[in-house]
């Protein structure tokens, strides 16, 4: 009697296989992380629940503050595209007018543990965090009728011999308005802290991937004293050909910023700024480290 067994492979294990492949871009990938104070995240999720309206998700803020930074720093959203139609042309920038967010959506799947889509929050930047919230809920709860995303990745992963639907899982690589419409844009977030992990530090197939861990106490330094406040890690993943370290820095330091100081409270409720001095430095500090 054998201690073991040989399974196929799903077919969508394929799929994700082939978009890991084809898309992620491991050697020309850079890092930066920051543990982010969420003070004020957590004042503003406070804010909304007195005023009867929905608690903004963790993830709904990040949506936004990427949006945000992506509109700031419109060098860092964009990739770049293959033109398969001229075979020595040199790639060219897709410049994304919209700040588009692209999210990893599980689902589960008989048979196939880990099986990953992408979703799309278009016009992020001009959504409040109540639309941001309701739309990724919806997200969540999606299912073939109500999905297009869901329901193309689902056609084939299910009907579609695999040998076909690995070329058409890669065709957005090679053709702008198909990444423009599966893909989304420039950033995608992936989030492992509601698995209790402090971070993921990964590649995904955007040319921006954004991921952050477990909120928790965790101690901070506030006017030179030790005190808890709440926090989680995050971590940027960019591509070095589009973005040089002291571009991804200034990105990354407004990202952070923006979590930092969130919108949608008053301004007498939020927790004081940093100091001026510690925000100008910090560009050049993340620069010189990357």
């Amino acid at each position: 009697m054998s201690d073991y067994d040989l399974r196929p492979v799903p077919s969508f294990a394929h799929l994700i296989g082939e978009i890991v492949q084809r898309e992620m871009r491991w050697d020309n990938s850079c890092s930066m992380l920051a543990e982010v104070d969420l003070t004020n995240v957590e004042r503003a999720r406070a804010h909304a629940a007195k005023a009867g309206r929905p608690k903004p998700s963790y993830t709904a803020f990040v949506v936004k503050a990427v949006a945000l930074a992506l509109r700031e720093h419109p060098c860092a959203n964009r990739r770049l595209a293959k033109r398969w139609w001229l075979p020595f042309a040199r790639p060219c920038y897709q410049q994304f007018q919209a700040c588009d967010v692209a999210l990893g959506i599980e689902r589960r799947v008989p048979d196939a543990e880990c099986v990953a889509y992408t979703e799309i929050v278009r016009g992020a930047d001009t959504l409040s965090l109540d639309e941001i919230t309701e739309r990724l809920r919806a997200m969540a709860a999606s299912t073939v009728e109500f999905s297009a995303q869901w329901r193309g990745f689902h056609t084939l992963g299910t009907r579609v011999p695999t040998w076909l639907a690995k070329r058409i899982a890669s065709l957005p690589l090679f053709f702008p308005s198909l990444w423009r419409k599966w893909r989304g844009g420039a950033a995608m977030i992936s989030s492992p802290g509601k698995y209790g992990a402090d971070a993921v530090l990964g590649t995904w197939h955007c040319p921006l991937g954004v991921s952050f861990g477990v909120v928790k106490q965790r101690p901070v330094v506030r006017n030179g004293q030790i005190v808890p406040a709440p926090t989680f890690v995050l971590y940027l993943k960019f591509d070095r050909r589009l973005l040089a370290g002291g571009a991804a820095g200034r990105f990354f330091h407004s990202l952070v910023s923006f979590l930092e100081n969130p919108e949608p409270i008053p301004a007498l409720e939020r927790l004081p700024a940093r100091e001026a001095a510690v925000r100008a430095a910090a560009p050049e500090t993340v620069a010189a480290s990357a």
